[in-house]
């Protein structure tokens, strides 16, 4: 709650949504509602720059606690926003500082509040994580990238995405696709061993 009363202190015209909500349930007259309806409709666009906007200034240095970073996340992904997934990738390992949303499987996974909105986002999320990995990523972020690819499409599928990107990838996508699907065969989202290595597959050399 605390991203959204941002937002609305970011932009004055959010703070009219409760009127207009009050005006849509009223049923004085069908103009009054339509409208009321139609006003909503258009703050969704308002309502979600301000929260990209609290999400990519989150942080300590500017004021901004991390807790108004991870809400905002967390309602980018309740708004199923696709123009978040290039931020929402590339801030996957960014940690939760309080457990606000649950349901995750995997212990080493559930604490990273862009997981989560990716996955509400669905198959979009795919799209930006296989453009991501054209350049170097860390093996920890491969390895979340790959728990988000198997809950959107499940085991068979989202290794068949994987294995098809693989044939047209090379390079730095090629090695880092490869090192995905070895670690996606493992379920490697819930291997320490690989949520612990900062290092990035791209940088070594092929065996």
């Amino acid at each position: 709650m605390i991203a959204i009363a941002l937002a609305i202190s970011a932009n004055p015209v959010l703070a009219e949504i409760s009127d207009t909500l009050q005006k849509l349930a009223s049923g004085r007259g069908n103009n009054d509602q339509l409208d009321a309806a139609s006003a909503i409709a258009g703050n969704r666009d308002e309502v979600i720059r301000s929260l990209l906007r609290i999400a990519q200034t989150g942080d300590v240095t500017n004021g901004i606690q991390p807790l108004a970073k991870q809400l905002a996340i967390d309602c980018l992904g309740d708004y199923r926003t696709e123009k978040a997934v290039d931020f929402l990738v590339a801030n996957i390992s960014f940690e939760e500082v309080f457990p606000t949303k649950g349901g995750i499987s995997g212990p080493y996974v559930w604490g990273f509040p862009c997981v989560l909105s990716l996955i509400q986002i669905g198959r979009p999320a795919i799209d930006g994580i296989l453009a991501r990995v054209r350049e170097p990523a860390k093996r920890k972020e491969l390895a979340i990238f790959d728990f988000v690819i198997h809950d959107i499409e499940g085991e068979e599928v989202g290794l068949y995405r994987l294995r098809l990107e693989l044939k047209k990838a090379d390079g730095v996508q090629q090695k880092q696709l490869q090192s995905m699907i070895d670690m996606y065969r493992e379920h490697g989202w819930l291997d320490p061993k690989y949520l612990t290595d900062e290092s990035s597959p791209a940088s070594k050399p092929r065996k």
